[in-house]
């Protein structure tokens, strides 16, 4: 009787050895993936910077187009304001890199509506902005890479069972298109 009192023990001890041992390195792995990507994702927010500044440049070229086009610079202006208030804010990369994804999202919308409309815009961009805007392009890129390389494996490694039963708390970060960011702009 003794034991199988002790083997019930024993087995409850050694499920509750497993279950720690899985949370702790569920928990750890998780934060070390943390550490990672929060240094990624400030790289990348430092590039968008610069890149925004850019764009920045071209409202006073753009400011006088159609309704459509015209909603699209606002819509990209306002939020490369709020990106840019959150330059000083340490905790905010996360929600300035949202707004990066929208920025670039109506970016490129608002070069291909200008392609597509080159008739009525002529030449809107000025021919120094490509060369600026593709050497920029090529630098952000492999940083987006970085970035995404260890949000995915950060991602997947939240995603995983049984890390999902201890980091219920945490949800995956996003993933950037590379499809906006093509290397050259598409030319008019």
């Amino acid at each position: 009787m003794k034991r199988i009192h002790y083997y019930i023990v024993g087995t409850i001890i050694l499920f509750a050895t497993v279950i720690f041992s899985n949370s702790v390195g569920a928990t750890s792995g998780a934060n070390k993936r943390m550490e990672k990507l929060e240094v990624k994702a400030r790289d990348l927010f430092v590039t968008l910077s610069e890149r925004y500044t850019k764009i920045e440049e071209l409202h006073d070229n753009l400011s006088a187009l159609d309704e459509t086009a015209t909603a699209l610079v606002n819509n990209i202006e306002e939020r490369i304001t709020i990106f840019n208030d959150n330059k000083l804010l340490s905790q905010t990369v996360w929600p300035a890199l949202q707004d990066a994804k929208y920025i670039d999202e109506n970016f490129m919308t608002l070069i291909l509506y200008l392609k597509d409309n080159k008739d009525t815009f002529g030449s809107t961009l000025p021919s120094s902005f490509y060369t600026e805007f593709d050497a920029i392009t090529s630098v952000l890129l492999p940083k987006i890479n970085a970035y995404n390389s260890v949000t995915a494996d950060y991602n997947t490694h939240i995603d995983l069972f049984p890390n999902r039963l201890y980091l219920k708390g945490r949800n995956p970060y996003i993933i950037f298109d590379l499809a906006l960011y093509p290397e050259n702009l598409p030319l008019f």
